[in-house]
């Protein structure tokens, strides 16, 4: 199976991720480390080891999103797969452009370390 667009995700997510704020969302949404544990859970190496009769295996599938039913029907592997590079995982990167700055609990030394 092909997991192109799977690993380019999370090559965007990895850049999101490095300048993402640790500030808590205005809409009491999942902070930075929230959003990364959520889809490191979900490993491209599997794909990667998928044949094409795996991938095109039925599987029950039921997808919420924002308390919404997105899929309630079986789907493909391969389709449950691609909607993590295509849905899923750019809509965590958007999450985590969007946080706010994180406030400030450490004030800087004159030597560059932070202090209380």
């Amino acid at each position: 199976m092909d997991t192109t667009a799977l690993r380019d995700a999370y090559g965007t997510l990895a850049q999101a991720a490095a300048t993402a704020s640790t500030g808590q969302p205005a809409d009491g949404g999942w902070d930075a480390l929230h959003i990364l544990a959520h889809l490191l859970s979900v490993d491209a190496g599997i794909a990667d080891q998928l044949s094409d009769e795996s991938s095109s295996v039925l599987v029950p599938a039921f997808l919420l999103s924002h308390d919404e039913v997105v899929v309630d029907e079986p789907v493909p592997l391969s389709g449950l797969i691609s909607g993590l590079s295509t849905n899923h995982i750019p809509e965590h990167i958007q999450q985590l452009r969007e946080l706010p700055p994180a406030k400030e609990f450490f004030r800087s030394s004159s030597e560059g370390r932070p202090r209380m």
